[in-house]
């Protein structure tokens, strides 16, 4: 499945008539996902606190070449919610 952040107006129609009414119009394996990021400001700046005064650490899980077939298999990770 291919996942698309954001979209053109007809999707964004298409996913009002889905939220309000119920009816889903999308075609089979797509369809438009409601994000809202309430408060996200003051925890981006924690974030930035954290890596400024390195107290963040990120453990790699996987590294995939940057290759066609390395996007692939870190994207598949990724939607089998594995960190890369």
């Amino acid at each position: 499945m291919y996942i698309l952040i954001g979209g053109i107006f007809t999707d964004w129609v298409l996913a009002h008539i889905k939220r309000f009414f119920g009816i889903d119009w999308f075609t089979m394996g797509r369809q438009l996902f409601w994000v809202r990021f309430p408060d996200s400001t003051k925890r981006l700046e924690s974030l930035r606190q954290f890596c400024e005064n390195n107290q963040l650490k990120v453990t790699i899980a996987n590294r995939v070449p940057f290759t066609d077939e390395g996007i692939q298999e870190a994207f598949r990770l990724q939607m089998s919610r594995r960190t890369v």
